[in-house]
C-alpha cells in the first residue's frame, strides 16, 4: 500500500522497519485514517494502490502516529523546589491534528465521507463516527 520509500518521499523522514513491522504500521494507520474519514477502507485502484494525494496524507498521518505513540500526556512544565510536574491535556495531539488538517485539508475534504475533517473533540456533531 505505502512503501518505506514512499513514506520518505512524502514526509522527508527515513524509516528502517522490518517488512512485517512496516506492514502492521501501515495497516493500522490506514484503518485509523479511514475511520477518521468516515470510510470503511481507503480507496485504492484495481492494483491496490492508493491515489497519490491519499498516499501522501497516509504517510503524514503515519508520521503523526509515530510521533505521538506511547505518550498519554506530555510534560508541560516542571518545578524543582517543592517538586511539581504539569502535564498537557491533549493540546499536543490537538495541535498535531490541526496541523495535518490545515496542511492537507483539501485532501481530507476530497475523501472524507462526512466532510467534517479530522477533529479530536467528541462534542463535534456531523461525523458519522462521532470523531474521538
Amino acid at each position: 500500500m505505502l512503501t518505506q520509500d514512499d513514506y520518505t518521499l512524502y514526509t522527508g523522514q527515513s524509516s528502517n522497519y522490518p517488512a512485517a513491522e512496516w506492514e502492521k504500521l501501515i495497516t493500522l494507520a490506514a484503518m485509523r485514517l479511514a475511520y477518521f474519514l468516515c470510510l470503511d477502507e481507503l480507496p485504492t485502484d484495481e492494483e491496490g494502490n492508493l491515489p497519490e494525494d491519499l498516499a501522501m496524507l497516509l504517510a503524514n498521518f503515519l508520521s503523526l502516529m509515530l510521533a505521538e505513540r506511547g505518550s498519554n500526556a506530555q510534560v508541560a512544565s516542571k518545578t524543582v523546589r517543592n517538586f511539581s510536574i504539569s502535564y498537557a491535556t491533549g493540546d499536543a495531539c490537538k495541535n498535531a491534528f490541526a496541523k495535518i488538517d490545515n496542511t492537507y485539508g483539501d485532501i481530507i475534504a476530497k475523501y472524507s465521507a462526512c466532510k467534517s475533517g479530522l477533529t479530536v473533540e467528541k462534542s463535534v456533531r456531523g461525523c458519522c463516527h462521532e470523531c474521538f
